[in-house]
């Protein structure tokens, strides 16, 4: 019978152990400190606010306060946007009517990303065009922030704002999905 105890109090302890000595291997490596911006595999972003012997808290950006086991930062992928520096990229994709000058269009994406007072010259800004789609030439636009504790969805919100603007100005449209449809009498309406 105590044998039979031992083993289930031994799986019992099995996870509490594991997230104790991810706790140990945390503090030594130094890969996830404390007010690192990190995100996790399931999406959750959060700061670091506290490394304990079992778990580490997170604080989201709004406000939640999410424990997560220490075995889950070192057992599965982890993005730490603070590990060595603080600098983040921000990107979207904007379609642009098949009808338009795609340079024009081009020159006037990385004015908008440019003019943002968080947009960093190095690395800087680059747009591309990336794909014919059904409904229009897609690009992808990308700059980069200094500071991605910051937060990125601002200055996307202030660049794709600028870039609505300007293209307006420009006579650049953004057009939105369209579909044809014909309708084929059939054969008992004729």
């Amino acid at each position: 019978f105590s044998g039979a105890v031992g083993i289930g109090v031994g799986f019992g302890l099995q996870k509490i152990a594991s997230n104790f000595i991810s706790g140990i291997i945390l503090l030594f490596e130094k890969s996830i400190e404390e007010d690192d911006l990190v995100e996790l595999n399931n999406g959750t972003v959060g700061f670091v606010r506290r490394t304990g012997a079992r778990y580490t808290l997170l604080e989201t950006h709004d406000s939640r306060e999410v424990m997560v086991p220490n075995e889950d930062f070192v057992t599965n992928h982890v993005t730490n946007w603070t590990y060595t520096n603080t600098k983040g990229r921000i990107e979207f994709t904007v379609g642009i009517s098949y009808n338009c000058d795609v340079d024009h269009a081009i020159e006037l994406a990385l004015e908008a990303a440019k003019s943002h007072p968080r947009c960093i010259d190095d690395p800087a800004p680059v747009c591309f065009l990336r794909e014919f789609g059904d409904n229009s030439i897609n690009l992808l636009l990308q700059f980069w922030v200094g500071d991605v504790t910051q937060g990125r969805h601002g200055p996307q919100s202030d660049v794709m704002r600028t870039l609505w603007r300007l293209y307006k100005e420009n006579g650049i449209s953004i057009p939105f999905p369209q579909r044809d449809v014909h309708i084929i009498p059939s054969e008992k309406s004729q």
